[in-house]
C-alpha cells in the first residue's frame, strides 16, 4: 500500500478548515448566550438562575470544545511537521505500508477525537435550541477525507 503525501496535506487543510468553522460557530453560540444574559427584559427567578448558567456552563463547555478541536488540529499538524522534518518534505513523497499503518492509527485517533468534539458540540447546540438555532458543523467531508487517508 502506498499513499502520496499530498493526500495527507489535503487532510491537514480539511482539519484546519473544520476547526476554524467549529470555533467560529461556537463563538457565535457564546455571543448569543451572553446577549441573552444581558437582556434587561429577561427577568425573574428563572432568568436569575439561567443567566449564570448560560455564562458559566455554556461558556466553559464552548471553551473546552474549542480547545479540544485546536488540540486535534495541533497534533495532526505536528505529525505532518515531524514527517516533513524526518522523512521527506516533498508533496509527491510516497508513503509505504509500515509507516501508513502507524499513521492510520494516529488518523483514527484524531478522527475519533474530532467526532467526540463534534458530538459534544452538537449536544451544546441542542441544549440551547430553544434559544438560538445553530446547526452543528457538517463533518461529512472531514470524515470522508479521514477515511480516504
Amino acid at each position: 500500500m502506498k499513499v502520496e503525501f499530498e493526500e495527507l496535506l489535503h487532510l491537514q487543510k480539511e482539519i484546519d478548515r473544520s476547526t476554524k468553522e467549529m470555533a467560529a460557530r461556537l463563538e457565535t453560540v457564546r455571543q448569543k448566550t451572553n446577549a441573552i444574559s444581558r437582556l434587561q427584559s429577561f427577568k425573574g427567578k428563572a432568568a436569575d438562575s439561567a443567566k449564570p448558567y448560560f455564562h458559566t456552563t455554556h461558556g466553559e463547555m464552548i471553551e473546552a470544545l474549542v480547545t479540544a478541536a485546536r488540540q486535534v488540529q495541533h497534533r495532526y499538524n505536528q505529525i505532518i511537521s515531524e514527517f516533513e522534518g524526518t522523512v521527506d518534505d516533498s508533496p509527491g513523497a510516497v508513503l509505504h505500508a509500515d509507516y501508513m499503518h502507524d499513521l492510520n492509527q494516529k488518523t483514527r485517533i484524531l478522527k475519533k477525537q474530532m467526532m467526540d468534539i463534534h458530538h459534544e458540540g452538537a449536544q451544546v447546540l441542542h441544549s440551547i435550541l430553544d434559544i438560538v438555532s445553530i446547526p452543528a458543523p457538517d463533518l461529512d467531508h472531514f470524515i470522508e477525507s479521514a477515511e480516504a487517508s
